[in-house]
């Protein structure tokens, strides 16, 4: 099995170079690494073609800069350039978080996977949150934000399959790709308890509410899941939503008017998500 690491690039040469030597650095030796780069004024040039000749990437390296018409018209590039079963999208700015990573998940690719998603740390000014792989897809999971890219490796002949990224989007075309892959077209998905990359929020995907991605997703849903579906997969988080209220209610009621019974009553509770979360066995 061969992995091709895909990274796009525009004007950001020091997110560029860090990426890049997250990649130059891994012990896996079978993988190829492809940079598009969308013919970017800074000094990206430069950084690309310092790492050119470097041997530890000796005819694995291959990298285009020239005008592309968005970033998944740029990610499209690297598809077609790349040679690996598997591709692996890492943006210009995100890294991998240790020098074995490919190579651990080398050894855990099942034969049949054709979506292999990892743990994701998600860095914003200092601050860390760990997203860990869903056990199983779920429609209400890809409806909901879904698989992400940095952390998640997919088999290239999806996309001869369903078609390539879709490049009237802006910002929600991967996810959109997965929601269509993954649950419509039930996809062998597999889900590794392995650190894949770090991914900063400093993107244009990561812009909460952003109307552009407000947009393109109520376009997305609208085409792709019947109304009716839809109603109900809403109307159930709006319930899961409002028990969760409730709940919370009730503990925080138990915490300020009996806070001796509440510490009684969950003394047990912290223990088992200690034990539990030192197993590494719940979805945070």
């Amino acid at each position: 099995m061969k992995l091709s690491v895909i990274t796009i690039n525009y004007n950001n040469f020091k997110g560029l170079r860090k990426t890049m030597m997250s990649v130059f650095s891994q012990t896996c030796a079978e993988f190829e690494y492809i940079v598009v780069d969308g013919g970017s004024t800074d000094e990206s040039l430069e950084v690309l073609k310092e790492f050119n000749d470097n041997p530890v990437l000796s005819g694995r390296f291959n990298w285009i800069s020239e005008s592309d018409n968005g970033i998944y018209h740029a990610m499209n590039k690297g598809i077609c350039l790349a040679g690996g079963d598997f591709l692996l999208f890492l943006n210009s700015g995100d890294e991998l978080v240790d020098r074995v990573v490919l190579e651990k998940v080398c050894t855990e690719i099942q034969d049949k996977t054709e979506i292999c998603s990892g743990i994701l740390y998600i860095l914003d000014k200092g601050e860390k949150t760990i997203k860990y792989p869903i056990k199983e897809l779920s429609l209400s999971y890809c409806y909901y934000g879904g698989l992400t890219h940095p952390n998640t490796f997919i088999r290239k002949s999806l996309f001869g399959k369903y078609g390539l990224y879709n490049e009237n989007n802006k910002i929600v075309s991967d996810w959109e790709f997965f929601l269509h892959v993954a649950y419509f077209h039930h996809a062998i998905y597999q889900a590794v308890n392995i650190p894949i990359a770090n991914f900063y929020m400093d993107g244009i995907s990561a812009i909460p509410n952003n109307p552009v991605t407000l947009e393109e997703t109520k376009r997305v849903l609208e085409n792709e899941i019947p109304h009716a579906v839809r109603i109900d997969i809403e109307r159930l988080n709006l319930l899961e939503h409002k028990i969760s209220q409730i709940n919370f209610k009730a503990v925080d009621y138990l915490m300020q008017k009996h806070s001796l019974t509440a510490k009684i009553v969950f003394f047990p509770l912290e223990i088992l998500y200690y034990v539990l979360k030192k197993k590494n066995k719940l979805n945070f």
